[in-house]
C-alpha cells in the first residue's frame, strides 16, 4: 500500500501564499507517509506526470490531487490556471483521477476567483465513490 500526493501550485495573478500553502500541505502529507509529487514543466509535462502517477496506483493505494492557485470559469466550465499562461480543464483532471485504481482518492482544490463554476465538473450523484 502506497500513499501519493500530487501537488500543483500556480502563482498566477500575483497570489501571495501559494508557495507557503504548498510547503504546509506537503509537510502534512509527509507526516502521514505520503510520497509527494511536485511536477514541474509545462502543461503537457504536468498532465503526463499525473497520468504516470495514476497508472502506477494499485487498488490498496491512496491518491491525493491538490491544486492551489487561480480558477476561472469560461462558458460555465472551470479551469485551473497554470504558470505558462495555460490552464487545466477540471473535467479532464477529474476524468484522470476517476480512472485511478487507488481505493482512496481525494481532490483538494484551493482556488481563488472560481465563482460558482458549473455543473460541468460535478460528479454524477450516483457515483458513491466520489464526493465533494
Amino acid at each position: 500500500m502506497t500513499k501519493k500526493a500530487f501537488i500543483i501550485g500556480a502563482n498566477v495573478s500575483e497570489l501571495a501564499y501559494n508557495d507557503h500553502d504548498i510547503r504546509l500541505i506537503s509537510e502534512a502529507f509527509r507526516q502521514h507517509d505520503f510520497e509527494i509529487i511536485h511536477p514541474k514543466g509545462k502543461k503537457f509535462d504536468i498532465l503526463e506526470a499525473l497520468e504516470n502517477v495514476i497508472n502506477r496506483c494499485k487498488p490498496m493505494d491512496s491518491f491525493v490531487f491538490y491544486y492551489t492557485g487561480y480558477g476561472t470559469v469560461v462558458r460555465e466550465k472551470l479551469f485551473l490556471e497554470y504558470h505558462d499562461e495555460t490552464s487545466f480543464n477540471i473535467k479532464a483532471i477529474i476524468n484522470l483521477v476517476q480512472r485511478c485504481a487507488a481505493t482512496h482518492k481525494l481532490m483538494i482544490l484551493d482556488i481563488c476567483n472560481s465563482k460558482v463554476g458549473s455543473i460541468d465538473w460535478l460528479p454524477p450523484l450516483e457515483d458513491a465513490n466520489f464526493g465533494l
